[in-house]
């Protein structure tokens, strides 16, 4: 089993804060496929360090797997 992977593309910083408004991640899953995504935070809530960063993608990820698990988590 590969070890999965995030990679941080860019931050996005609040200039006074220094809190993260915004962070691009990209990933390589399956046969060499890659995604990019960007994911705009709520304003303040996450400080710009590696546990609070790891905290919010873990949150992403749930809240990903549970919508794609569910016949009516996703919409357009």
């Amino acid at each position: 089993m590969t070890t999965a992977k995030v990679h941080i593309v860019q931050r996005n910083l609040h200039p006074h804060t220094n809190a993260i408004q915004a962070l691009t991640i990209s990933t390589n899953y399956g046969d060499g496929v890659e995604a990019e995504a960007t994911i705009l935070l709520r304003p303040g809530a996450v400080p710009n360090d590696e546990k609070s960063i790891r905290d919010e993608i873990e949150r992403l990820g749930n809240a990903l797997l549970a919508a794609a698990q569910s016949q009516t988590g996703i919409t357009s």
